[in-house]
């Protein structure tokens, strides 16, 4: 966006008054008349600015796949690791009912799942 704005300072008693004029713009790459301006300077600065824009373009598209693939890969690292959790706890609750200790089974069962449940409501109210 190329907003040009003006500033005045007040005139004192033996000044004129001074124009200052600056040039802004949003994103990589500058408008058509400061592309000018610069080819002006340097006939090789738009290329530049150009190649500029266009490897840093490439950098935050990898940058963006990387994370990417790390969330997926984060996510069934998760799910794989919570069946291992629920196996275990699932052979745990078969082992104490084995050894008579239904009580205690049912408290280990009934408080994975409770906690598995909340996982799961936490992550939908966020």
């Amino acid at each position: 966006m190329n907003r040009p704005e003006k500033q005045t300072k007040p005139s004192t008693s033996n000044h004129k008054p001074e124009l200052f004029i600056s040039q802004s713009y949003e994103g990589m790459i500058p408008p058509p008349n400061m592309m000018a301006e610069f080819m002006n300077v340097d006939p090789t600065f738009p290329e530049r600015i150009m190649a500029m824009a266009e490897k840093e373009s490439a950098h935050r598209h990898k940058n963006e796949l990387m994370l990417n693939k790390g969330l997926v890969r984060s996510t069934y690292l998760g799910m794989l690791l919570g069946f291992f959790a629920a196996c275990m706890v699932g052979y745990l609750v078969y082992f104490a009912l084995t050894l008579g200790y239904a009580t205690e089974a049912a408290i280990i069962a009934t408080g994975v799942i409770v906690a598995i449940a909340g996982v799961f409501v936490y992550k939908k109210r966020r």
